[in-house]
């Protein structure tokens, strides 16, 4: 019986921002990316030069394409360890930023005044109530925009919609917007270098003698190549989470 062809697909390229930001080869999160593209051009190169060989049976051109990108591959599994890895610094990094701005720290002197002042904000005419959320509203007095943000609608009578409204305004002002954006940026560039180093991983492993890969530990374990029994079954075993959590 003949061999099935053997065949390589390219892996698709990032889009062009994430071309331009992964050059950036000495920052971390940037790296894997720009070497998974390079990985991806060399495989290319090595799949053209396995299936323009004529003594190689489809089956032979899919092991020597193997033996040539498996120290590739090994470089971009670690590649994606230490990307999972950084990504989760960055997710507990912004979660600790939230928390300082979820719970600001008041002295009791300090929650005092707040309820005083929202207690005076209650006892307002509706002119004056106006006058006094259009100031924490713009900014002019940070005190009324603590004071009606964080006490209860309650204690003030402001309305929901009015009283989340200035609790968005206060969470503006108190988060550190500079570390914020940091984060961000990070976070989207581990994203976009881990895209890059999943579509190489997988062009290669699809091309790849499956046999080989498993032998050195280099296969990655993928929704859409289980059955539906063997999802089932995954799922009783790990969980939902852990099912959802597979490339």
């Amino acid at each position: 019986m003949k061999d099935a062809a053997w065949a390589f697909t390219p892996a698709e390229p990032p889009p062009a921002r994430v071309a331009a930001d992964i050059r950036q080869t000495n920052n971390d999160a940037a790296l894997p990316g720009f070497e998974a593209r390079e990985i991806a051009t060399r495989a290319a190169i090595s799949a053209e030069q396995v299936a323009a060989n004529e003594h190689l049976s489809e089956a032979g051109k899919a092991a020597e394409f193997t033996r040539l990108s498996l120290p590739d591959l090994a470089v971009l599994h670690r590649h994606r360890a230490a990307l999972d890895a950084a990504a989760t610094v960055v997710q507990r990094d912004a979660a600790a930023l939230e928390a300082t701005v979820s719970a600001p720290k008041l002295s009791d002197p300090e929650l005092a005044r707040q309820l005083a002042v929202a207690q005076r904000f209650a006892t307002l005419s509706p002119a004056e109530r106006t006058a006094w959320v259009g100031e924490a509203m713009n900014g002019t007095s940070p005190v009324k925009l603590a004071a009606l943000a964080n006490e209860d609608p309650a204690i003030t009578g402001l309305a929901p919609e009015q009283h989340a409204r200035l609790q968005r305004i206060l969470r503006a002002v108190q988060v550190d917007t500079a570390a914020q954006a940091r984060l961000a940026a990070r976070a989207e560039l581990i994203a976009e270098s881990a895209l890059a180093v999943e579509r190489t991983i997988a062009a290669i492993e699809d091309a790849a003698d499956q046999g080989m890969l498993k032998e050195k530990g280099l296969t990655t374990l993928r929704r859409r190549d289980m059955s539906d029994a063997e999802k089932a079954d995954y799922i009783d075993t790990h969980g939902l989470a852990a099912f959802k959590a597979l490339r």
